[in-house]
């Protein structure tokens, strides 16, 4: 993405992650835009992290950039 560092208070997605969409390595970018302390919100529907092969590397992903200390989750 051509967009700065710190960008956005909050980034929202609904259903980037879906068969074919984008993949796990998109997090980052979307950690890069969204400013300290800022917010990522994704919706998308849990049976995807299952059945789509892009899908099932969120949750790996996730939990490696949480040992980071680069992400935080919160469900709803």
């Amino acid at each position: 993405m051509g967009l700065m560092d710190d960008t956005y208070d909050v980034v929202t997605g609904s259903g980037l992650f879906s068969y074919s969409h984008v993949k796990a390595d998109c997090l980052d970018e979307l950690i890069r835009v969204v400013r300290p302390g800022g917010l990522v919100c994704l919706a998308l529907r849990e049976v995807l992290l299952r059945t789509s092969e892009d899908c099932r590397a969120l949750e790996p992903r996730m939990a490696a950039l949480r040992s980071e200390g680069r992400w935080g989750a919160d469900s709803a």
